[in-house]
């Protein structure tokens, strides 16, 4: 009985049932998540955080 189903996979499956339940299509987001060092306490901090998510350093301190 696996056999039968194996070959299946997860995109196969999304439009069917998303055309049942009356949506077109699947909207892909494609988000770039990207990570800096702090300068201060050295640890990786998302880079859109205006501060160190751990010791609210400044990440683009001003000169």
């Amino acid at each position: 009985m696996p056999g039968t189903y194996v070959h299946l996979a997860g995109r196969d499956v999304d439009e069917p049932i998303l055309k049942k339940h009356g949506l077109d299509k699947i909207i892909a987001v494609e988000e770039k998540f990207t990570v800096i060092s702090c300068t201060f306490c050295k640890k990786i901090t998302p880079a859109f955080e205006p501060a160190c998510v751990y010791c609210e350093g400044a990440i683009n301190p001003r000169t």
